[in-house]
């Protein structure tokens, strides 16, 4: 699943509760609450999935990746390569 839907954490506590159920269900059985499990969350997990990939490749052609006019590289962080020359761009998480 990529990331770029924000349902990571809306899935896993959905997959507590969905859990928490079956296990009361089947009376603590693991093997049967785990098949059961699968059975009910698979196709959720499925159409997350789809969701996710949708969004992901809808905001990529909407995303800007030119610098616009004027706009020097402040929060630009430049890499030197092993030939000497600069790269500039944006670095996530530096």
């Amino acid at each position: 699943m990529v990331p770029f839907y924000g349902q990571g954490m809306n899935a896993g506590f959905q997959d507590v509760l969905v859990l928490d159920r079956i296990l009361d269900e089947t009376q603590g059985d693991l093997s049967k609450a785990l098949a059961t499990y699968t059975a009910r969350r698979h196709p959720d997990a499925i159409a997350i999935c789809d969701l996710a990939m949708y969004n992901y490749v809808e905001m990529r052609s909407k995303a800007r990746w030119r610098r616009p006019r004027g706009q020097g590289t402040a929060g630009a962080r430049t890499d030197h390569t092993s030939s000497g020359s600069a790269r500039c761009g944006r670095r996530w998480g530096a």
